[in-house]
Parts: C-alpha cells; structure tokens; sequence
C-alpha cells in the first residue's frame, strides 16, 4: 500500500479512536453510562471548622466491577486517588474526599474533576459538574438593622450590601437567631443565585427587645461552608457597626 493510500486511512483511524474516547467520557451525560444515580458535594472548604470539610461522592456500577476513582484538577492531572481496582459490594461506590493531594497536603482552591474507570467494561468517564474547593469567607460590605422602628408584630428589618457568596443567611440579637428570615431580592438576582445586596425581616422572639439588644450579628455562610460575620452593637437603638472588615467565623484550628 502506498504512503499516499496509507495517510487518509490513518488520519480516519485517529479520528475514530479520538471520538470513541470522547464519546465514552461524556456518556454519563448523555444518559448512556453504566454509572447510575450519581450523588457528589458540589462544594467544599476543607480547612478543619465542620463545615463541609469533606465531598461525599456517591455512585452505583454493575455488580463485580473493578472500579479506579481519581480527582484530577482541570486540566485533568491526577490529584488524589481515592480507590484504585476496587470492587464494590452490590455496586454501590461510596467515598469521600478530604481536599487533600495523594502527598497529604491540602489542595489549592479551584475546580476539580472526577475520572472514574470501569476496568471490566474497559470505560472510563468523567462526572458531569465539578468540585469547587473552596476556603475563602464570602465578603460583606455594608450591614443596617432598623431596630429604631420595629413593628407592632415584633418584626425587624434589616439590609446588607456589597455581599458576595452567600447562600445562607442568619440574623441574630444577643446570640439569638432570628431566622428563618425572610430576604427579598430582585428577580435579576434570583435568576443568577446572586445576593450582591438584599433586604431582610425576621419576627422578634417573645420576651426580647430588639431596641435593648446589646450585640448584633449579620452571619453569612457560602455554599462552601465558609462563614462570615458581621457584628454590631445597639446603642439607644440605633445599630452600629464598626468600620472594618466582616470577621471569618472561628475555626477549630484558631
């Protein structure tokens, strides 16, 4: 056969092996994959305060299967192995990963992957969706409770600006939560998950008196786990809070 001949034949072969590979690790999309129901953290902040320190990745595979699961970082490099030729009982892949590398150290923030390979069926697939580590607490800007006018139903308002991350949120008086709070955002906002500033309410609980409130905290959490706080003090009943930066909630290491 000619060399003329043999090129285009080997550029097709090239092709067709390129694409099965790329067909074989976006099946799971597609809803081709031999990997049923999987369940993964989205977000985690390992950095040891209880809070979402850790990814709980949950999947089923045909009984019998020999099963390698690795995090790679974007660009698909190897992080952390967390089982390797692994059978599972019943085929019910259960794991968890704790931020760290294969060395032990904790990893740097970012997107990360899961490869997962089906060594009987000769597979290999990478999840739909990424992990997000994340240790960074989520900003808040500027934070006003009117504690001046509360209603006669006993309710407060309040609003923050300037807030970044956040996912959850608490209002608390003297160490109280208020919450569950009621925030109202913009339809704009609530189309992009955003809470780049928002208005709050919460009912007063009975017996506490929100114009004698001595602290004040505005306490945010990311979907990471990661928290912020912002304190303040009442004072003849108007909120004052300090010129400074939110302060991270305290960590088990601190």
């Amino acid at each position: 056969m000619s060399r003329a001949t043999l090129a285009p034949l080997l550029l097709l072969l090239t092709a067709l092996v390129s694409g099965a590979a790329v067909f074989a690790i976006h099946e799971l999309e597609k809803g081709g994959s031999a990997i049923d129901n999987p369940r993964v953290t989205r977000a985690l902040s390992p950095n040891g305060d209880g809070r979402r320190d850790n990814a709980d990745i949950r999947f089923r595979v045909p009984a019998g299967e020999r099963v390698t699961v690795t995090v790679t970082d974007a660009e698909e490099k190897r992080v952390r192995r967390l089982a390797a030729r692994r059978v599972f009982r019943g085929g019910a892949v259960r794991l968890r990963w704790d931020g760290q590398s294969d060395g032990g150290a904790r990893v740097a923030e970012g997107r990360y992957l899961l490869r997962i390979e089906l060594h009987e069926l000769g597979r290999e697939y990478t999840l739909p969706g990424r992990l997000v580590v994340d240790v960074t607490p989520p900003a808040i800007g500027t934070f006003r409770l009117d504690l001046t006018r509360v209603s006669t139903l006993g309710v407060v308002r309040g609003a923050a600006t300037g807030v970044r991350d956040s996912v959850e949120r608490d209002l608390m008086l003297d160490g109280r939560s208020l919450c569950p709070c009621r925030v109202a955002r913009s339809p704009r906002q609530r189309a992009a998950h955003a809470y780049a500033s928002f208005f709050m309410s919460a009912r007063l609980p009975k017996g506490l008196d929100a114009a004698r409130a001595g602290l004040v905290e505005l306490v945010i959490t990311d979907r990471a786990g990661n928290e912020s706080r912002m304190p303040g003090t009442v004072v003849d009943g108007a909120l004052r809070v300090p010129a400074r930066a939110p302060v991270p909630a305290p960590t088990d290491e601190g």
